[in-house]
């Protein structure tokens, strides 16, 4: 694969989806990869983290419910159900479910247009190598296999 290829990949996920309104049963919950050990320990780790509780549940507990673009997306990156029914998605869910979770100064700071493209770029690096993270914590996950490039098959 391409240098290219791999930019492509890494910065093809969509956080914002205009013009999508989900229904009232997701509004104001975390949706999240239930199959990920990785993303299953961070969940956890966030509500302990938390002043304040937040709804969080598995992508695959609610995928009839989820519209395509965002089923599309749910195995590399967590969304958030805004109360408006609005979706976000990696960082910016990020930032929605700190504030939720009653740290609305440190999701104020992570948003801020400073700040914006470090916590887009973090957020990106951990859920592209969340194996490798996941092993650092000591939670498996596997990862979706990346698309493979027709030059190195001989």
């Amino acid at each position: 694969m391409t240098l290219w290829n791999r930019w492509h990949h890494f910065r093809e996920v969509p956080e914002a989806f205009p013009g999508l309104v989900l229904p009232a049963s997701l509004r104001n919950q975390l949706v999240w990869d239930g199959e990920c050990g990785f993303c299953a320990a961070m969940v956890t780790r966030l509500r302990h983290f938390a002043r304040a509780p937040f709804q969080a549940r598995p992508y695959q507990e609610v995928q009839g419910e989820l519209p395509a673009e965002v089923l599309r997306w749910s195995t590399r990156q967590m969304h958030w159900v805004c109360a408006d029914g609005r979706v976000l998605g990696g960082s910016l869910a990020l930032g929605r479910v700190l504030a939720a979770s009653g740290h609305p100064m440190l999701a104020a700071w992570l948003t801020c247009p400073v700040m914006r493209p470090f916590t887009w770029l973090g957020y990106r690096l951990v859920a592209d190598h969340r194996s490798s993270f996941g092993r650092v914590v000591g939670e498996e996950c596997a990862l979706p296999q990346k698309p493979q490039s027709n030059q190195n098959q001989r």
